[in-house]
């Protein structure tokens, strides 16, 4: 790969990665530097002052470039497998039969029988970034209130029900949860509030009873949860 080429990967790398952010809320970290990441309208410009570095700068940059290629690859390797755990998941689920409020329903109940809050590393405050991920979600079974928030929206994307990721505050602390689209009214929805392993609690019988913040409207929710992501609110 020539340096020409290499811009050409940086470029690619960067729009996969905001790709990545925008289709599953996924934190991708980028292992060249900002300056280094580009978007199409600086393009030429960086092309430019590239041409006239050094060969050694050259090489460099070519290295880079190859390294967050290989890790784009590998990030879109692990978003691959948790859309297939996922449909996995809610073929076991849900059926074609069912009404999108049986659906959301089925997705929230499975999530608080399955999923524990990360409640030890969440006291010890030593959370590893998988728990604020789907990822932590399917391969070991605890989350954080965003693992929760943005399983459900990729529960809700492959069940084909509109869903939004909502960001803020829960108490007086940072949280986030839904937003979910049943039979064209918008509803708040919190899993982690609804799994009693958030306060550290044993959870009994395995059964899901606890339906505090299911489908509430916004003079509910607002009660003690505040948003921050104000473009992607809905009325509820």
């Amino acid at each position: 790969m020539d340096w020409e080429d290499a811009l050409v990967e940086t470029l690619q790398a960067d729009l996969v990665a905001q790709d990545l952010k925008e289709k599953y809320m996924y934190d991708v970290n980028l292992i060249v530097s900002e300056d280094m990441c580009i978007d199409s309208d600086s393009f030429e410009d960086f092309k430019t002052s590239v041409s006239e570095s050094d060969e050694e700068t050259k090489a460099t940059f070519v290295k880079n470039a190859s390294a967050t290629t290989d890790a784009e690859a590998m990030q879109y390797n692990v978003l691959s497998e948790l859309d297939k755990r996922a449909k996995e998941i809610l073929a076991e689920i849900i059926t074609d039969e069912m009404s999108d409020l049986q659906k959301v329903k089925a997705i929230h109940d499975y999530m608080v029988v399955n999923f524990d809050y990360d409640y030890d590393n969440y006291l010890m405050k030593t959370i590893p970034y998988y728990s604020y991920t789907p990822q932590g979600a399917f391969e070991n079974g605890y989350i954080v209130c965003a693992g929760y928030a943005k399983t459900f929206a990729l529960f809700c994307k492959h069940a084909d029900i509109r869903c939004e990721y909502v960001v803020g505050l829960g108490g007086e602390g940072l949280h986030a949860w839904n937003q979910v689209e049943i039979d064209g009214e918008w509803y708040n929805i919190d899993v982690t509030w609804d799994d009693p392993t958030w306060l550290g609690k044993e959870f009994d019988n395995h059964i899901s009873n606890n339906y505090n913040y299911f489908l509430l409207c916004d003079e509910h929710m607002y009660e003690n949860h505040t948003a921050y992501n104000a473009k992607n609110i809905r009325n509820c």
